[in-house]
């Protein structure tokens, strides 16, 4: 089942992957290309919740599931600025754990 779902997982990442890359391509409608990216947002979101959940270090734990939770919800807050940055800084953060923690 663990086998299975993990498939399912990597073919939804590169199918979004093919359609961004078909967005750039042939330009696709402002509504399709929004619809791409919630997924998009939402399997990163979800990875990022499985390493959380994984990880032994409790602060770092949390940090990585709060980015992971908040790159979920924020497909479905109205989008600001605001809202943009800090989605930069939980798609970062986790990567920036990584990184240092690997050292």
């Amino acid at each position: 089942m663990k086998k299975r779902a993990i498939q399912a997982f990597q073919i939804s990442v590169i199918i979004v992957l093919a359609a961004k890359l078909l967005g750039w391509i042939f330009d696709f409608s402002p509504s399709l290309d929004s619809a791409i990216n919630l997924i998009m947002f939402s399997l990163i979101g979800i990875a990022y919740l499985f390493v959380g959940f994984k990880w032994s270090e409790a602060v770092q734990k949390w940090i990585i599931l709060a980015c992971g939770g908040y790159l979920i919800i924020m497909n479905f807050l109205p989008q600001s600025m605001a809202i943009h940055l800090i989605g930069i800084a939980c798609l970062l953060t986790p990567l920036f754990i990584a990184r240092i923690s690997a050292d």
